[in-house]
């Protein structure tokens, strides 16, 4: 029984990572035909500011699909869900979401907000970093003796 279980287990994760990299396929098509049409039509060669700004949001978002794919291969590989990971997909996430906010439509209490999450993430992700390189330095330093 645990060994159909760990196939029906695999076989979800092979499947999530094959339609997760169908969709940032098509992402990264459809980021191209925008840009294309973007560029391509009067003035040619000149995107607006609001195009712009929609532009770099369609590139964080395709970004962070690209780190999805990656955290759910590793899962398959190693077993194991890899923090900083995830953690720079947040990161992604809401520099994706800055981007695209109207700070003057916003309330200054969802501002406060989004910067206690940036702090949040970026500490995690400092704390995590560190720890996973002090790691690495201790083993080096064992395998050196």
């Amino acid at each position: 029984m645990m060994r159909w279980l760990e196939r029906f287990e695999v076989a979800v994760n092979v499947i999530l990572l094959v339609m997760m990299t169908i969709i940032v396929t098509l992402s990264i098509i459809d980021l191209g035909c925008i840009i294309y049409e973007s560029i391509a039509k009067p003035p040619y060669g000149r995107i607006s500011v609001m195009e712009l700004v929609s532009l770099f949001s369609d590139f964080l978002l395709v970004l962070i699909g690209v780190e999805l794919v990656e955290t759910v291969r590793s899962y398959i590989q190693d077993k194991t869900i890899h923090v900083e990971v995830i953690l720079a997909v947040g990161l992604v996430a809401i520099t994706r979401k800055i981007i695209v906010l109207e700070p003057a439509h916003l309330e200054p209490l969802a501002m406060v907000g989004i910067a206690a999450i940036i702090v949040s993430l970026a500490a995690a992700f400092y704390l995590v970093h560190k720890t996973l390189e002090d790691r690495r330095k201790d083993r080096d330093d064992e395998e050196s003796e």
